[in-house]
C-alpha cells in the first residue's frame, strides 16, 4: 500500500513526532511505500526529519511561507503521479491545501489527524462549515487523539471520527547524557533537590503552554522555602522573543529556561518528574514520552489528560489551572514515599507498553487505512 503523510514541516513538536514514528513503523512493513510530504523546511531550526527511517520517502514542496499559488499544483502533481491509497494529513492549516485534490483525486481515501480540541483546531466559522461539507460530501476521514477530542469534533462538525490515540517509539539515552547530568548536576547543587521537566512551545497560540502559571508555582515554592528545580525546554519563535523575555523577568533563580533541545530524552531520564500546565490539549506526546521513562506527571486537567493519567495512579491532575490549585498538587507530589514514586514509574511504563506503544498505533492506522480502502478502487502499485 502507498501511504501518504502530510504534514506543514518536521519542527520540533507533537504532531511532527507522531508523523516521524508512525511514518517510520509503517514502512517496516515491506508491503507498504510510505512518503512523508512537508511543505516547507525550516531551515537552522531543530527538526525530526534525521529519525526518519530511510525506508520512508521524504518529500519538500518547497512552499514559499508568503502566498504561493503555484504550491498547489505541485501538491496535486506529487499526488497524481505518486498514486498513494492514502493520504492522511495533520494540523488544520494543512488540510485546507487537500480539499481541491479531494476533488480532482476521487480514488485516494483521504485522511485527516486533529491534534487538539475540535474547536482550538479550528477556531474560524467559515472554515469550520468548509470542512463539515468535505466529511459530508467529499469522504474525508477525521482521525481523533483521544475520546474527548473525537467527542468535541462531533459536537462541533456531527460526525463521528475514527480514534486512535497517538504513540511513540521509546528513545534511549544519547551519546550527551553524561554531559546533560553533569548540567543538570549543577542546576540543582545538591543531590536530593528535585528536578522538573517541561517540555513545549514557549510562544504558544493563545498561551497553550501557560508557562506563567508554572514559573508563578515556583516562585511561590522559592518563597516558603522549597528546594526543587524547574526546567522548560522550548522554542521561542515571537519576535524579539517577548514571550521568553517577559517570563525571565519574573522567574525564580530555581527556574530554567533551556531553548530548544534535539535530546530530550537524556534530559528526562535525569529529571524526576514531568509537568504540564496547559490550558488546552489533545494528547500530547511530550506526556507519552514521560510515561515511557517513567517519569510521574503532574498536569491540568485539560483534553486528554484524564486518559493518560489516572489520579494518584500514575501521576495528579490540576483541576482549576492557577497557582494555588497547583502548587498544592506539587507538594502533594513531593511527599510521596520512595515506595509510592516506584510504583507510580512501573504504572507509568506499563501503561505507555499497553497503549501507547508506537507500534499500537501503527497497527491501528494500518487496519483502518484497510478498511475505508478495500472496498474503493485501488491505487496502482
Amino acid at each position: 500500500m502507498k501511504i501518504v503523510h502530510v504534514i506543514s514541516n518536521l519542527g520540533k513538536g507533537g504532531a511532527e513526532k507522531l508523523v516521524v514514528d508512525l511514518c517510520n513503523e509503517l514502512a517496516r512493513a515491506s508491503e507498504n511505500r510510505v512518503f512523508v510530504c512537508v511543505f516547507y523546511e525550516r531551515k537552522g531550526k531543530p527538526s525530526f526529519k534525521h529519525e526518519l527511517s530511510p525506508e520512508v520517502t521524504y518529500i519538500n514542496l518547497e512552499k514559499k511561507r508568503k502566498v504561493d499559488l503555484a504550491f498547489q499544483w505541485r501538491l496535486i502533481r506529487f499526488l497524481r503521479k505518486t498514486r498513494p491509497c492514502v493520504v492522511n494529513s495533520h494540523l488544520s492549516g494543512v488540510v485546507l491545501y487537500l480539499y481541491l485534490p479531494m476533488l480532482l483525486l476521487r480514488k485516494m481515501s483521504f485522511f485527516h489527524t486533529i491534534h487538539n480540541m475540535a474547536q482550538e483546531e479550528t477556531p474560524n466559522k467559515i472554515l469550520q462549515i468548509i470542512r463539515k461539507f468535505f466529511y459530508k460530501y467529499c469522504g474525508l476521514i477525521p482521525v481523533s487523539i483521544s475520546h474527548i477530542t473525537g467527542e468535541s469534533h462531533t459536537q462541533l462538525y456531527h460526525v463521528n471520527s475514527e480514534m486512535i490515540y497517538n504513540g511513540i517509539r521509546k528513545q534511549k539515552p544519547t551519546e550527551r547524557f553524561d554531559v546533560v547530568k553533569s548540567e543538570i548536576a549543577l542546576y540543582r547543587q545538591k543531590p536530593e533537590v528535585p528536578v522538573f521537566l517541561s517540555v513545549g512551545r514557549i510562544n504558544s497560540p493563545k498561551d497553550q503552554k501557560n508557562f506563567k502559571l508554572l514559573v508563578d508555582v515556583f516562585c511561590k515554592l522559592r518563597r516558603n522555602g522549597i528546594k526543587a528545580i524547574l526546567l522548560i525546554i522550548g522554542d521561542d519563535q515571537s519576535p524579539g522573543k517577548e514571550t521568553l523575555q517577559a517570563l525571565l523577568s519574573i522567574k525564580p533563580d530555581s527556574v530554567f529556561f533551556l531553548g530548544p533541545k534535539d535530546n530530550v530524552v537524556d534530559y528526562m531520564l535525569l529529571s524526576d518528574y514531568y509537568c504540564l500546565s496547559s490550558v488546552f490539549e489533545g494528547l500530547p506526546v511530550t506526556v507519552i514520552e514521560a510515561l515511557s521513562q517513567g517519569l510521574p506527571v503532574l498536569s491540568t486537567r485539560v483534553g486528554g489528560m484524564p486518559e493518560l493519567i489516572l489520579h494518584g495512579r500514575n501521576g495528579l491532575l490540576v483541576d482549576n489551572p492557577e497557582v494555588k490549585a497547583y502548587y498544592k498538587q506539587l507538594i502533594n507530589m513531593l511527599s510521596w514515599s520512595e515506595e509510592q514514586k516506584a510504583a507510580i514509574q512501573k504504572n507509568n511504563r506499563q501503561k505507555y507498553e499497553q497503549q501507547f506503544d508506537i507500534e499500537i498505533t501503527g497497527r491501528n492506522y494500518y487496519n483502518m487505512y484497510i478498511t475505508y480502502t478495500q472496498n474503493k478502487q485501488t491505487c496502482a502499485a
